[in-house]
């Protein structure tokens, strides 16, 4: 956690944007401070004639941002009685909720690729879905804001892009702008660069990926690794002799549990949800000789 949130708005209604800077505070002193702050919101909006709304994203890290950070959360939207929420994140947002006790959790949020979002009060969240951005609108929007930058795209950069990422939003806009602070003080931007983007990103999170790989037992990562490659039959003889998968029960086991961790995405292919963990798998894990 860092120093207290900074507030950034003006008289005429603009959103009030909070962000966390360095490490200088202890970790019980920043959840006390939050807490308080979200307090004198609480209060603001008794008496506000706008609704003064908390929009968190990426709530499903919530327990990695903060120790009990679901816990965190639930016991502050049970506190600010005047404050609708709005909790955004992967599709397993809203089981993980559930799983922490979170007030008003409930099923899975649509396609793996969508966002899902809780929108709501301490009396119960409403759950809602948002699908992925098309891929041929997020490329074009990718290009224009490279190109918006100073930096002429190359055809099909934007749809690389998207390729590569896959659709997760924030996953493409993580290797849209590593491709682009690659690309500054060049006059073009091309795929290769794109490729290279994506291999730095691999191995900036690698240690991170090592240790994550430690806490999957064998036949879990025996299933990794068979998604990573791509096989889609994963039942199938062919594909339990090539990657040395489990018997069939354990095999759907493996699956659920790692679709609850979020490793895996709901419905068909079953793809791993993280782009860069993936990469990461094909890289350094293939033979198992990491751990």
């Amino acid at each position: 956690m860092g120093q207290p949130a900074r507030r950034k708005g003006d008289r005429d209604g603009a959103p009030i944007r909070l962000g966390i800077r360095s490490r200088t505070l202890a970790v019980d002193e920043a959840e006390a401070q939050i807490g308080a702050l979200l307090q004198w919101f609480d209060g603001m909006a008794a008496h506000h004639p706008a609704p003064i709304i908390p929009v968190l994203d990426e709530v499903q890290h919530a327990d990695r941002i903060l120790p009990d950070g679901f816990q965190l959360l639930k016991s502050w939207m049970s506190t600010t009685r005047n404050l609708p929420w709005i909790l955004c994140g992967t599709p397993h947002v809203a089981p993980s909720l559930a799983r922490k006790g979170t007030s008003g959790g409930g099923a899975a949020m649509g396609a793996a690729a969508g966002k899902g979002m809780a929108g709501g009060g301490a009396d119960g969240l409403e759950h809602m879905e948002l699908g992925p951005i098309p891929r041929d609108e997020m490329a074009g929007w990718i290009e224009k804001q490279l190109h918006g930058h100073g930096v002429e795209p190359e055809p099909e950069v934007g749809r690389r892009i998207v390729e590569v990422a896959g659709p997760r939003t924030v996953d493409r806009i993580r290797l849209s702008r590593h491709t682009y602070l690659r690309s500054l003080g060049r006059d073009r931007v091309g795929t290769d660069e794109v490729e290279a983007a994506y291999g730095d990103l691999i191995l900036e999170g690698s240690e991170g990926f090592e240790r994550l790989w430690q806490e999957f037992p064998p036949y879990q990562r025996a299933v990794l690794r068979a998604v990573a490659v791509g096989v889609e039959q994963l039942h199938s003889q062919k594909a339990a002799f090539e990657y040395d998968l489990p018997v069939s029960s354990a095999v759907t086991k493996a699956v659920r549990i790692l679709r609850e961790k979020g490793q895996l995405s709901e419905g068909t292919p079953i793809t791993l949800t993280d782009p860069f963990f993936r990469g990461w798998v094909l890289g350094k894990a293939m033979l198992d000789t990491v751990g």
